[in-house]
């Protein structure tokens, strides 16, 4: 979210709850002797739900509590300066009174 920002945060959470739980179900399951298998078909779709959830509340409360230097604007090089303040220098401008 630091790189794109805090547009889209529903489309964010359920791709990174879904990536996240499917690749820690993968790394388990692929364990020789693994004893955690879903039973059948709605199981996995309910663990998918689950993690599809799990990511839009996190990437949610990410984003309502986070520090608002996560998602300050970056140059795109070394030559240009950012066209919007950062955090810190909003708040260096409300101390000075400008």
């Amino acid at each position: 979210m630091s790189k794109t920002g805090k547009d889209n945060l529903i489309t964010k959470g359920l791709i990174s709850g879904i990536t996240m739980g499917s690749l820690v179900t993968f790394v388990i399951g692929a364990i020789p002797k693994n004893k955690v298998r879903p039973k059948d078909a709605a199981s996995s779709l309910s663990y998918m739900a689950s993690h599809a959830i799990y990511g839009v509340v996190a990437t949610s409360v990410a984003a309502k509590l986070g520090h608002p230097s996560l998602y300050d604007v970056k140059p795109q090089n070394n030559y240009l300066n950012p066209t919007e303040a950062t955090s810190e220098q909003v708040k260096i401008k409300a101390v000075e009174g400008g």
